[in-house]
């Protein structure tokens, strides 16, 4: 059954409901310790094309609302919908358009060892602005932390469905990276040096973060990978 799709949907958004549009869905899933080789071996059987599966390392526990988390990779709004999940349903499903890549030129986007995620909201009065910021500042300094060897990848998603504002974010930014080790020697500041030299790092952290509220962010481990 086809999904319907609220027409204030389409009058705020009409730019990321397209046919050339690159889409990206995330399924959360919550796998029980006893059923976690099953799992595996069903997102191995049923996956496809441009999919990455990753496993929540934190936040973790009994108490999370997902620890998996497949994200595909499809061309069309409407291919959004055909997924298959296998025997394992998702507690969730978001439906993502790109909005920026700090190295366009990659062919898997989205695919690296471990990724930090941070969902944002930003404030109603800022959302251009604060897209503004991230696609024509944040991007030229994460593609410098790719070239400095930093960071592996850089994307900007926006939101697409479901259409509720109760989710809390519909900003998401991933940072992803090959080594646990990167995380904890960033060259953030050199890379702001290269790219914006008069820029002051904290003015910059505090003017983005006055635009839009941080709810929550998850580090991944990448467990599975369908090219």
């Amino acid at each position: 059954m086809r999904k319907k799709i609220p027409l204030l949907f389409w009058c705020i958004f009409p730019g990321l409901v397209s046919a050339q549009t690159t889409y990206y869905c995330l399924a959360y899933f919550k796998v029980p310790a006893a059923r976690e080789t099953q799992f595996l071996a069903e997102m191995r059987t049923t996956g496809a094309r441009g999919e990455c599966l990753y496993k929540v390392l934190s936040p973790s526990g009994g108490n999370t609302e997902y620890n998996y988390v497949r994200i595909t990779t499809v061309r069309g709004f409407k291919n959004a919908f055909a997924r298959s999940a296998g025997a394992t349903q998702p507690v969730k499903e978001e439906v993502y358009a790109g909005l920026a890549f700090a190295d366009s030129s990659s062919a898997d986007p989205l695919r690296s060892k471990y990724a930090v995620v941070d969902f944002m909201q930003p404030k109603p009065d800022k959302f251009g602005e604060y897209i503004k910021m991230e696609t024509d500042t944040f991007r030229i300094i994460h593609r410098e932390r790719i070239r400095l060897g930093d960071i592996s990848q850089w994307a900007c998603l926006q939101l697409a469905l479901p259409f509720d504002t109760k989710i809390g974010y519909s900003i998401v930014d991933f940072n992803f990276y090959n080594n646990l080790e990167d995380m904890l020697s960033s060259k953030y500041t050199e890379a702001l040096k290269n790219t914006f030299p008069a820029a002051d790092l904290g003015r910059l952290f505090r003017s983005a973060g006055a635009m839009r509220d941080n709810p929550k962010a998850d580090l991944l481990q990448q467990v599975l990978f369908t090219p």
